[in-house]
């Protein structure tokens, strides 16, 4: 049996890992929440899940012959950081017949083992007697080499699921309403309590100046409990992601329980949450695991108070050209969303917001993406940036329906890279509101733009609408209804519309041709073709006898036409310094 068998699982490449591990080595599965917490000097506490998916995580040992040990810790330090391995969760290794039904984990893909033999059916039953689930994980660090005696040695690894692929491991839910599992007194509990207080020390360290005072003093325990069979193991764990791990607040017996008089329905009790985001799982057996669970209590409020336990948060973010009716969709959260007739779609992507001030020029957000192929922030990079790329955020319950608001609008100013990572910096209004104005300067050229109100000239008037004859790299011929003479278009645009995209275009060179215009373009197109439609726009080249005289427009020329043009060549807009 190789020790990385290559697969495609869901589209992946991952390699498949079937030796057995140590069970005296305990294995560890581990599942992960993220949750966002604050807390006030009261101890009134805002928390938030921060992400819906469950993630678990592996440590795996393998107990070989030193040889074989060698050749599979060899195999692993091969491994790209990136390579998926498709690993069993040997803790549901069940009778094939009873695969489906008393699993503890739900996972997508599973194995069909021989162990007699060594065969092996991934998502098939052929018969064999044994059943496993597969998860689909990534290395957390590099795997670990421990030479034992009697010729053996030990291969350790730390894994975590991939995200957010959809061959994840969930829970198979087993209801229980409450937390009513006893604890393993065989490893005593710790019974803990801890104050608001936070202390300062005052002149010279004599005074200790304390606050926190009129916060609330908050009790804590942690136990370790033992889940015997499979239905207890569901059951807990269905209670612990129930309970988004921290984010929600339970009753839990107290472990310690001075002047009980041990009747059942008075044991003493608190309102608390799980105190961690992760919940570990030590198998002694398949069926056997303990954790060491903590639990935080959490104050009951007074009628009016908001709860402590906060709607989930998601973000919602929409990108697209300006002129295109593309839009790229994509939320943070592991699942879709549909907001407005409009899928977002799972990625790689979060953003930090700045810090709000009454100089709105200065609203600067930070969109941080993971490449991926058709990323529109490459076109920073690459200098092919045609038209502004907007930014709209909206922020959403991912659980509720359609409850998105929308928290920021603006235009993506530039996206510098650092390895597969983009860092987009968008401003309100494209950064409009930054500019000094008016920003004219004394020069022999004109400040204002062709068309622009100021100019005065009626763009859409010139405008020539026509088709794409003929296509070579930057040279363009136009079929259109104009005969201009050479260059009247130079320091112009065209537009090019082809199936909802557009494209701009700089025009260096026009001159006729038959039937129309040959354009050089300063760069190649990407999506228009032969037979796309183009609006060819004339140029101009701020001058007083030039394109001024041109439009016959020299009454509204803004500029200084007589200024020398040494004054124009050597001013460089500095104060000079003399003297000391």
């Amino acid at each position: 049996m190789p020790w990385l068998e290559p697969i495609v699982i869901d589209g992946l490449d991952c390699l498949l890992v079937l030796p057995e591990i140590n069970w005296r080595r305990r294995p560890r599965l581990t599942l992960h929440v993220a949750t966002d917490e604050a807390e006030g000097r009261t101890g009134i506490e805002a928390r938030a899940s921060g992400h819906h998916e469950v993630r678990l995580s592996l440590d795996y040992f393998w107990t070989l012959k030193t040889a074989q040990a060698q050749e599979f810790h060899a195999a692993l330090l091969a491994l790209d950081p990136d390579a998926r391995l498709a690993l069993p969760l040997w803790p549901d290794k069940i009778p094939a017949a009873d695969y489906f039904t008393k699993r503890v984990f739900y996972s997508t893909h599973w194995v069909n083992l021989n162990p007699a033999t060594g065969a092996a059916a991934v998502d098939a039953d052929v018969g064999y007697p044994e059943t496993v689930g597969l998860a689909i994980v990534s290395l957390l660090e590099r795997p670990r080499f421990t030479p034992k005696t009697h010729g053996e040695a030990d291969v350790g690894l730390r894994l975590e699921e991939d995200s957010p692929w959809e061959s994840r491991v969930e829970i198979q839910q087993l209801e229980q309403l409450g937390w009513n599992f006893e604890a393993d007194w065989s490893a005593l509990p710790d019974d803990t309590s801890r104050w608001q207080l936070a202390r300062r020390r005052l002149g010279h360290g004599r005074l200790s100046a304390r606050t926190g005072t009129e916060g609330a003093t908050k009790h804590g325990q942690s136990a370790t409990y033992r889940f015997q069979g499979r239905e207890e193991l569901r059951r807990a764990l269905t209670f612990w992601a129930g309970r988004r791990g921290p984010h929600s607040a339970f009753t839990v017996p107290l472990e310690f329980r001075p002047g009980w008089d041990g009747a059942p329905e008075t044991i003493p009790s608190m309102q608390a949450r799980f105190a961690e985001e992760s919940l570990t799982l030590e198998f002694s057996a398949p069926d056997v695991a303990s954790a060491r669970i903590a639990f935080a209590q959490d104050l009951i409020l007074t009628g009016g108070e908001p709860s402590q336990a906060r709607p989930s948060r998601a973000y919602l973010y929409k990108l697209w050209w300006e002129g295109s009716a593309t839009v790229m969709a994509w939320t943070d959260w592991a699942r879709s969303y549909s907001h407005a007739g409009l899928d977002y779609l799972p990625t790689i992507v979060e953003h930090q917001s700045s810090t709000e001030t009454l100089r709105a020029g200065q609203t600067e957000w930070e969109l941080l993406v993971t490449d991926f192929a058709g990323n529109p922030l490459r076109a920073f990079g690459l200098l092919a940036r045609e038209r502004a790329l907007n930014l709209e955020i909206r922020e959403c319950d991912p659980a509720g329906a359609d409850t998105a608001t929308l928290v920021f609008v603006g235009e993506i100013t530039e996206a510098p890279n650092k390895g597969p990572v983009y860092t987009a910096k968008a401003r309100l209004f494209g950064g409009a509101l930054h500019a000094l104005i008016p920003p004219h300067f004394c020069q022999q050229g004109c400040n204002n733009t062709l068309g622009d109100e100021l100019c005065g000239v009626d763009l859409e008037a010139l405008k020539v609408a026509g088709t794409i004859a003929a296509l070579d790299g930057t040279v363009v011929d136009v079929a259109c209804g104009s005969a201009a003479l050479a260059d009247y278009y130079a320091l112009g645009f065209v537009q090019f519309t082809a199936g909802g995209e557009i494209e701009l275009r700089f025009i260096l060179r026009s001159a006729p041709i038959a039937g129309g215009q040959r354009l050089t373009l300063h760069r190649p197109l990407w999506a228009a073709v032969v037979g796309a439609a183009a609006a060819l726009y004339p140029g101009c080249d701020q001058q007083y006898a030039g394109g001024c005289a041109r439009y016959n427009n020299q009454p509204r020329f803004f500029g200084a036409p007589h200024k020398p043009a040494y004054l124009e060549t050597v001013d460089s807009g500095f104060k000079a310094r003399t003297g000391k």
